[in-house]
């Protein structure tokens, strides 16, 4: 599964990178290709996203104020060379499906503003990501994302995807409590490949998503458990922009704080864990394990409350 390939200038990589952080939570961050992330060193560029263009099930187009022309007054879009350009071109050459999304407050360009190679795309439904609405915007573009995605996937009633989950979860914390690493390191790898296989088939799912993001911190939890302490930082960080994302999209989602606080007690930040807690406790009260976690914190810190 190829899952989403993300096009973009580097100029507006604030925009691609809040909408790949929103896309990561449900498509999973290995299927959604970002060049600035996804190309290692030593390796062929143009090899990488060619492969990527043709793996991917959907093409996003970011286009963003500098787009057509940049900081410098330059239209890019008219040299062939132009990495962006030639992804495009690339991508309407095999017929992938492609969706203009416009950050930044940019406006559709019309056919004569780009060049012949790229007329294509203003024939295309194209989805805008408004700063002010930015959250709303993109539920929308997931809808439409999963109406073009459904068809290359199985369906999988979201009932029983959350009973595996479940299952999945507490296999996890048995074998971890009986200090098998490593076969609790595997199950948690097999619940973010599952997630990886069925989040796209319910994009508004927070409890998938939360799910992912404890995933990765179990991952990083047993990681550590073998010293492997660089892995298991790396899972933790994923982890971290999983609940971040999460906090910003759904506020008034405790999971989502209370995750955001745990992953920060495991970075060592237990001050600043705090008032993701409180938050979490806040919108619900009854809510018991931001409470437990808060009264663990406050033991560490050799305090009562």
């Amino acid at each position: 599964m190829g899952g989403v390939f993300l096009s973009y200038r580097r100029a507006e990589r604030e925009w691609a990178d809040r909408l790949a952080r929103n896309l990561g939570n449900r498509f999973g961050r290995d299927l959604v290709f970002q060049d600035v992330e996804d190309i290692s060193i030593g390796q062929r560029w143009r090899d990488v996203i060619g492969d990527a263009i043709l793996d991917a099930e959907v093409i996003l187009a970011a286009i963003g104020p500098y787009w057509v022309v940049d900081k410098q007054d330059r239209r890019r879009l008219d040299d062939p060379e132009d990495v962006l350009r030639g992804e495009l071109v690339d991508a309407l050459a095999v017929g992938k499906p492609i969706v203009p999304v416009l950050v930044g407050g940019a406006e559709m360009p019309s056919r004569d503003e780009i060049p012949e190679a790229l007329a294509e795309l203003t024939e295309r439904e194209w989805a805008e990501l408004a700063d002010g609405t930015w959250n709303a915007d993109v539920e929308r573009l997931l809808e439409q994302l999963r109406v073009l995605i459904l068809p290359t996937r199985g369906s999988e009633p979201l009932s029983r995807v959350q009973e595996e989950l479940g299952l999945l979860e507490q296999e996890f914390w048995a074998r971890h409590s009986a200090g098998a690493s490593a076969d609790a390191l595997d199950i948690a790898q097999r619940t973010l490949a599952m997630l990886d296989r069925v989040s796209p088939l319910y994009p508004q799912a927070v409890f998938l998503q939360i799910m992912r993001g404890y995933s990765h911190k179990n991952r990083a939890i047993e990681l550590f458990a073998l010293e492997r302490d660089e892995e298991a930082r790396g899972e933790l960080d994923a982890s971290d922009r999983v609940f971040t994302t999460l906090v910003e999209e759904f506020p008034d989602e405790p999971a989502a704080w209370d995750g955001k606080g745990s992953v920060l007690a495991m970075q060592g930040h237990l001050e600043e864990s705090l008032p993701y807690f409180d938050r979490a406790i806040e919108i619900k009260p009854d809510y018991w394990q931001p409470r437990e976690n808060r009264k663990n914190i406050l033991a560490e810190l050799g305090r009562s409350g």
